[in-house]
């Protein structure tokens, strides 16, 4: 009657043996799993771009506004921004302006804000598209929308001179100069 009852020990061994060879295949598919991943990433077209120098075709692939700035497609996607912002940026996320957290009624006219909205928005479509999954719109809130208002609407944020009860607001923008060509640091 013993021998129909199996060796714990053997059983053991054979359970480690399994688990082993479990263990080994795993490492070979993460193995060739890593040089896939190294492969597409050298094939990529942006591979090796600096992040100061994009190309122009890359630009327009991303769609980034501020490539843009002063052309009609610029003015194209700043009314497309601007819809997007009066009918579901602020009716949704638009908190009250305070001293602590100001907001600029002319948004628009602030060259970062601009830029940090636009990228709002463009992470907004992805991640509100339904591939994205039941967890894209949290994950926009959580990654996207808070770090973008906090530094938007931050004390010392572009905002920071404006006050929707300011008359002659135009006045009371505080934007900085652009640097001159000449006056821009050599790399």
């Amino acid at each position: 009657m013993t021998d129909l009852v199996p060796d714990p020990i053997d059983q053991l061994r054979n359970d480690l043996e399994d688990a082993l060879a479990r263990i080994r295949r795993l490492e070979k598919q993460l193995a060739e799993l890593h040089d896939q991943v190294s492969e597409l990433a050298a094939a990529s077209p942006a591979a090796g771009l600096e992040p100061d120098e994009p190309e122009a075709e890359n630009a327009e692939q991303l769609n980034l506004i501020y490539y843009s700035e002063g052309s009609e497609e610029y003015a194209r996607e700043l009314r497309a921004l601007a819809a997007w912002v009066r009918d579901v940026l602020i009716p949704f996320y638009g908190r009250e302006p305070s001293s602590t957290r100001p907001w600029c009624p002319r948004w628009w006219a602030h060259p970062e804000a601009v830029t940090r909205l636009h990228s709002l928005w463009l992470a907004w479509q992805e991640l509100t598209d339904p591939a994205a999954g039941r967890l894209g719109l949290k994950t926009w809130e959580r990654d996207y929308l808070d770090p973008t208002m906090r530094e938007l609407r931050a004390p010392d944020g572009p905002f920071s001179a404006c006050s929707q009860a300011m008359h002659g607001h135009e006045a009371q923008h505080r934007l900085l100069d652009p640097p001159q060509v000449e006056d821009v640091p050599p790399l």
